[in-house]
């Protein structure tokens, strides 16, 4: 069966193979469009078939629309046969699909071959928007070393009737409308970069101010807005195992299909000068630019990008062919969920309309690991390095800008700027030669490491002076105190066949969460026990009452149900917190814990099976021992930081300092009885991390919102740890 206007009568061939069909009059909406377009588009591309085209037939198929869109493209590459009609097939995490047939591209233009029907569309009045999924070099001026690429510079030097680059194109379409009815406009870039809109706006002025007079550039500044947007949607290029699902529904070979996650998000600021579809209706968020600009910089240099980037880097020495298969490798899955829970996350703007736990839940637990997506890492590894100043560097930025965070606490992201070093060798972690993604500064990179070979000594100078490139890494990764860091990890990256292997493993599996949450919290001193019997109610202003003494930790027991949401809600609120959970007695409990984004664990007593279970989680574990057989059994897991409880009625300190003269190597965290009168004497004693103690947060300060005595005591418990250690 081939796909077009006529084969889509025979309506019963489509439903018995489960396609979901335009119920409008797809002939009436095409007159409507061609006669009166309110929507163009350019950069028909899959991203565009999967999720605006199908966002609009939404509001058709409900009556909310009368009007389709106008799909343009560079050139016409092969004539059209299906009369603008596309299948899209989403394939979900569960292994179904969902297949429909998407008709609402009413007609199909080319820049160039079609100027004359898109100064048509242009000049008419009904036009609302014009919206663009060109990619991020669509709105290119300038060359790698900053002069005007020979297009643009060609087209600046002539006028609007003779252009011939994209955007100087667009520019005389515009000068088109000015001078046809100078009708208000919005141009709606829908490209994955930030600030997207203005990437747009900058390419256009540059012609406008050249080309057109005071009044036109007036108008474009009056009357033409350039709308930021955010959107996120996987969406590979077409597979074979698709299209061969696609023949046994006895469709033709050359039919056009997208193959698409089911999760979608497009946010788009509200600033539309001559109305706009509603959007809204088909899910499409609409907003201010400010949230569009927090949602933008929570996927892209936080909650998607910079995973994609990790996986993708790593997946290619490894030799992995599809992302979702990476998420099944332990190392893999560990660097990602710290990159993105702990190194990222607490960077974040939470932008209101999607929570930023949320959707990197949804990324990592759903998203990423889909096997039905056949997305591949060398996909994904193409421009890397116009990536990285955005997907790490804001982070960096942020990082070293804060006065809460310390970016020497980056370990895993410096890990993967290692790994893009050691992929720009293009030989695998087998020692075999593989052919590296397009990238338009692959090669002025390379230069760096060119000689460099496996097992060999990289000449570090001159390392450091590529990572000193702040157009690829976004910041100077030597002034930011990283480059050190960047090329010892090299350095054992590049130590001979399967060191990229081995240094991963070292890096992101071999208990360094543990080792780095033991020393966080010895080095606050001490450590809050909370019973919140209302985690909704007081979580929020608890945790904002402990950051603001100066203790940014906490440790929420289990005495009470609701322990794993307090934490949740405490990281949301405060997401510098380290929050984890006390009285733990089982693996389900743990498995809350780590679902809500807690950082360790604590239990009442030794307990081998919850002790291994942890550890398998890699999350901080800290049992509680008294007795020299339980700290030889903490000895025999590796810990080095055991809780001893319930400590003045175990023997308190006296006790403490006489197990620690046949166990030297732990550090101890006593619990029970501790109070502001006994705290500076407990912790005068080099054996002792830190110390747990309710004093701090009391049942009635938590039931009668008293946040400012909570405050007042952990300064108080602050400034006993200040004086002891200086």
């Amino acid at each position: 069966m081939v796909l077009n206007n006529e084969s889509l009568q025979n309506k019963a061939f489509w439903e018995a193979a489960g396609y979901r069909l335009p119920k409008y009059d797809r002939a009436a909406m095409i007159e409507k469009t061609v006669a009166n377009p309110t929507w163009l588009h350019f950069g028909a591309g899959n991203i565009f078939k999967a999720f605006q085209a199908d966002a609009c037939q939404r509001l058709l198929d409900e009556g909310l629309a009368e009007t389709g869109i106008i799909a343009a493209e560079r050139r016409e590459k092969k004539p059209e046969v299906n009369d603008n009609l596309t299948v899209k097939i989403t394939l979900k995490a569960n292994g179904s699909v969902e297949k429909a047939v998407v008709g609402s591209i009413a007609e199909k233009v080319y820049l160039y071959g079609n100027e004359a029907r898109l100064k048509e569309i242009f000049e008419n009045p009904s036009l609302q928007m014009v919206s663009f999924t060109i990619t991020e070099k669509g709105y290119a001026l300038y060359d790698a070393h900053g002069e005007y690429l020979p297009d643009i510079a060609a087209d600046l030097a002539g006028t609007p009737e003779t252009a011939k680059s994209y955007m100087g194109k667009l520019t005389a379409l515009l000068c088109a409308r000015y001078l046809k009815n100078k009708a208000p406009l919005a141009m709606v870039s829908m490209d994955n970069c930030s600030h997207n809109g203005d990437k747009l706006k900058a390419a256009i002025t540059c012609f406008a101010e050249k080309w057109g007079g005071e009044g036109f550039n007036k108008w474009l500044k009056e009357s033409v807005s350039f709308p930021w947007s955010m959107i996120d949607k996987i969406t590979p290029g077409p597979d074979a195992s698709v299209a061969a699902m696609l023949a046994a529904d006895g469709l033709d070979a050359g039919t056009p299909f997208v193959n698409a996650e089911e999760s979608e998000y497009l946010v788009i600021e509200d600033d539309f000068p001559n109305g706009r579809p509603c959007l809204e209706k088909a899910g499409i968020y609409f907003t201010a630019r400010e949230t569009v600009d927090k949602v933008e910089r929570m996927k892209v240099c936080t909650c998607l990008n910079p995973l994609h980037t990790s996986l993708a880097v790593y997946g290619c020495l490894l030799g992995f062919d599809k992302i979702w298969q990476e998420m099944k490798d332990p190392d893999l899955k560990q660097l990602v969920e710290t990159i993105g829970y702990k190194e990222g996350l607490p960077v974040v703007t939470d932008p209101g309309i999607i929570k930023p736990k949320d959707f990197i839940d949804a990324v990592l637990n759903v998203r990423i690991p889909n096997p039905f997506m056949p997305d591949m890492p060398q996909r994904i590894a193409t421009d890397t390095s116009q990536k990285l100043p955005i997907r790490f560097g804001e982070t960096i930025k942020a990082y070293m800008a804060s006065d809460k965070l310390d970016v020497n606490d980056l370990k895993l992201i410096p890990l993967v700027h290692a790994g893009w070093l050691r992929y720009l060798m293009a030989v695998d972690d087998k020692g075999e030669a593989f052919e590296p993604s397009p990238d338009p500064l692959l090669e002025t990179a390379q230069a760096y490491v060119k000689d460099v070979k496996l097992g060999g000594k990289p000449d570090l100078a001159k390392i450091k002076e590529l990572l000193r490139n702040t157009t690829i890494f976004g910041v100077d990764l030597v002034d930011a105190g990283l480059a050190d860091k960047v090329c010892g990890y090299f350095e054992e990256l590049i130590a001979g066949p399967g060191a990229v292997r081995r240094t991963l493993h070292k890096y992101v599996s071999e208990g360094n969460n543990v080792k780095e949450m033991n020393a966080k919290i010895s080095a606050i001193g001490v450590v809050p026990v909370i019973k919140l019997n209302h985690p909704e109610r007081d979580a929020a202003g608890l945790a904002k009452a402990l950051c603001a003494g100066g203790v940014p930790v906490a440790e929420v027991t289990f005495r009470a149900e609701g322990a794993d949401k307090a934490i949740k809600i405490m990281k949301e609120t405060c997401p510098e917190m380290l929050a984890g959970a006390g009285t733990v007695t089982n693996t389900a409990q743990i498995d809350a814990v780590i679902a809500a984004g807690g950082d360790f664990i604590v239990s009442p007593g030794f307990d081998p099976e919850l002790v291994a279970y942890a550890q398998k989680k890699n999350i901080a574990i800290y049992p509680g021992c008294t007795t020299a057989s339980e700290y030889h059994q903490a000895l025999k897991f590796g810990l080095e930081l055991i809780k001893f409880f319930p400590a003045e009625q175990s023997g308190g300190l006296a006790k403490i300092k006489a197990l620690s003269a046949p166990f030297p190597m732990f550090k101890v965290m006593p619990t029970g009885g501790i109070s502001l009168k006994n705290l500076k004497e407990y912790l005068s004693a080099p054996v002792i991390a830190a110390c747990g103690g309710s004093y701090m947060v009391t049942a009635d300060q938590i039931d009668n919102n008293k946040w400012d005595e909570i405050t007042e005591l952990c300064k108080k418990s602050r400034e006993i740890v200040k004086e002891v250690r200086g």
